[in-house]
């Protein structure tokens, strides 16, 4: 077994995190490095590049955002500076953006593994498990959606904040007060980007403990949770205003049910159960039981405590994850699909220390060294090969999204540039290509990919499938969405009326002469001049 590597006065060896950020971003690129140049935008993507070209230079832009309470990039500071800054960087380049977030992944792995070399984890294993983080499949919607990526700056942040704390605690003085600055001065940036991490401040008094007395570590804890009171208030005023406290309990509930189904699925939303948990609690009991059994030799006793307590820090990990959701909406939870297992992000260095930990514990009960390696690395090997197939599925799928519409965006390209004002509707085009992996589904993105296309902000766009009846809320399943009743595009005499929970009634309606549509499989469109050939339009596709 590889030894430690001791923590010295001058920190983590620069060469030993360089080489594992290589490893890591080149791991990345070889999984999901034709998502860079095959992906596309999606969604608030095209919210963001829009802004961009609209409002140009990084100080205007993110200046707009930070005083707008409208905007996605209003309600948190450091996510105005981030998309501020990554467009004004990276401007509206997808093979840019999309390589941005894989260069997140490996940052947030460096990150994980850094800390856990810091508090005392041998390198083949801080690096097995920060290389499971990477590939952890129910939180990939962060390296393949540019929207999504800065959630794995948050995790980063935090973990980098940890990193410098745990340096401090090694020092006295002025010297160790001055690396804790700078680790709050992390935790400031990461709870100013995205809450995600708040969980991980908040227990982080368990992680000082490892390295100081209990005193010592709740007199720096104290300084953390003065950053959390601001951000508490915060999510009370802007995300959770109405929540009540059995709301709260109930949403508890079911983020540690679907957790605990997701670790039974194997960190796969998808399918049914690949190992029975109460496996899982049989595999714990039963080195519980030898590890505090005095016929068992000390050589064995030793390592299945060891890996008993790194797996209790695992399941305080995931919940320290998920605790950020606690108060949000129905549609984050463990087991969402597609763009919604971004709930996973903060959750995922978790996963990764349970699952290693419990096949660390199986190998450790092998007895021999040279058995308890193998099947170790076997364990591990074959979790590594299922959720590198995963990624590449989940990939394929958000590829084939992006195709779709890029093929949308050819056929409006093809009919000509529309008069200012005009509304543009699309047919003929799937909402989805997978659970929650959209092509062009809501009225926000279709708008900022025609604005992008024509450079006009007066254009709006209207895809078909927030017209269909079972278009579900996007923003909240637990919402109704479309139905029978309610969606459709109604022809009247004077203008036309898209119809949906996505659709107010009078103001998008578009009149006639300023009305066009789109049919993206047959590449037709026609700029739609009175009642009569608006019904004809409704009637040609309804019938397909």
């Amino acid at each position: 077994m590889i030894g430690e590597r001791a923590w010295t006065r001058a920190g983590l060896g620069w060469r030993e995190a360089g080489v594992a950020a290589a490893a890591f971003l080149v791991v990345g690129f070889a999984i999901l490095g034709a998502h860079v140049a095959n992906g596309g935008f999606m969604l608030d993507d095209w919210t963001w590049a829009s802004d961009h070209e609209r409002l140009g230079g990084f100080f205007h832009t993110a200046w707009t955002y930070l005083r707008s309470s409208t905007s996605y990039g209003g309600s948190r500071p450091g996510e105005a500076i981030y998309f501020a800054l990554t467009f004004g960087i990276l401007g509206n380049h997808v093979g840019l953006q999309l390589a941005f977030a894989l260069v997140l992944a490996a940052f947030m792995s460096t990150a994980v593994y850094c800390v856990l070399r810091g508090l005392g984890l041998e390198l083949v294993h801080a690096g097995a498990i920060a290389l499971l983080v990477l590939l952890f499949p129910a939180a990939d919607a962060p390296r393949l959606w540019t929207s999504a990526a800065y959630g794995q700056l948050g995790v980063g942040l935090y973990a980098c904040g940890v990193l410098l704390t745990l340096r401090g605690l090694r020092l006295r003085g002025r010297d160790s007060y001055a690396w804790h600055l700078g680790g709050l001065a992390c935790y400031a940036a990461s709870l100013l980007t995205y809450e995600v991490a708040m969980g991980g401040v908040l227990v982080g008094v368990l992680l000082y403990r490892l390295r100081v007395p209990w005193r010592a570590a709740l007199r720096r804890w104290v300084f953390d949770l003065a950053l959390i009171v601001p951000e508490v208030v915060y999510l009370h005023h802007t995300k959770a205003a109405s929540v009540s406290v059995g709301h709260l309990v109930d949403r508890a509930r079911l983020l540690q049910g679907e957790g605990r189904i997701l670790l039974t699925h194997l960190g796969i939303e998808t399918g049914g159960a690949r190992i029975p948990f109460w496996a899982f609690v049989l595999v714990v009991a039963v080195a519980l039981a030898a590890a505090f059994a005095g016929r068992v030799p000390a050589a064995t006793r030793g390592p299945l405590r060891r890996w008993l307590a790194i797996l209790a820090a695992g399941v305080v990990a995931v919940g320290a994850g998920y605790l950020p959701f606690v108060s949000s909406s129905a549609f984050y939870t463990p087991l969402r699909q597609g763009t919604g297992n971004r709930t996973n992000i903060a959750a995922a260095t978790g996963f990764a220390v349970v699952v290693y930990a419990l096949a660390m514990l199986v190998a450790s009960a092998a007895g021999r060294r040279w058995l308890g390696a193998a099947v170790s690395a076997a364990l591990v090997g074959s979790l590594a090969g299922l959720w590198i197939d995963q990624l590449n599925q989940d990939r394929q799928t958000w590829d084939r999204a992006a195709a779709i519409d890029r093929q949308t965006l050819a056929a409006v390209r093809e009919a000509g540039r529309p008069p200012s004002g005009t509304r543009i509707y699309t047919f003929g085009q799937p909402g989805q290509t997978a659970p929650f992996v959209f092509t062009f589904s809501a009225s926000w993105d279709l708008s900022g990919a025609v604005e992008l296309l024509w450079h006009d902000r007066t254009l709006y766009a209207v895809p078909s499938p927030t017209l269909e009846p079972d278009f579900p809320n996007i923003d909240d399943p637990s919402k109704p969405g479309n139905t029978p009743a309610n969606s459709g595009l109604a022809c009247r005499a004077r203008d036309v009326q898209p119809r949906g929970w996505l659709y107010v009634e009078g103001r998008d309606a578009s009149t006639y002469g300023k009305t066009l549509f789109v049919d993206v499989p047959t590449g037709r469109h026609e700029l739609v001049r009175d009642r009569g050939t608006c019904l004809d339009w409704t009637r040609q596709t309804a019938s397909r």
